[in-house]
């Protein structure tokens, strides 16, 4: 089962349900894999309604995950489980200085160096 940029949508309460749910529709030795944003700064990321003023996120999003937090909170559901940081990058529609850019930031992540726009891509097992 594959669930890429949910889980940082989801309350403390939902998010538990949801993976309590995984874990129980999914037979034993499967694998789920997915991805969230890494270290996100959600108050970086708010912005206000002009018509009715109210603050929100500009995706939708509740939750910031360091990796040890995902890491504990996979745990309570599932096994062997690995968690990396990640840059996705789409280089054909970036110029030569989009795509040094993104390669040094594929670097960055793949030395888990904290950085922008990167992502935790993880993977475990169900019980």
């Amino acid at each position: 089962m594959i669930m890429s940029e949910v889980l940082e949508h989801l309350d403390n309460a939902t998010l538990a349900k949801t993976l309590a749910e995984v874990d129980r529709v999914l037979r034993s030795g499967v694998r789920f894999i997915g991805t969230a944003p890494a270290d996100e700064n959600l108050q970086a990321n708010l912005t206000v309604c002009p018509c009715c003023g109210e603050i929100f996120h500009r995706w939708g999003h509740v939750q910031s995950f360091s990796q040890e937090q995902l890491l504990d909170l996979l745990r309570q559901n599932f096994k062997d489980i690995r968690v990396r940081r990640m840059y996705f990058l789409d280089s054909s529609r970036l110029n030569w200085k989009g795509k040094m850019s993104g390669f040094f930031k594929m670097i960055q992540a793949l030395f888990g160096l904290k950085g922008s726009n990167q992502n935790f891509y993880f993977e475990a097992v169900c019980l």
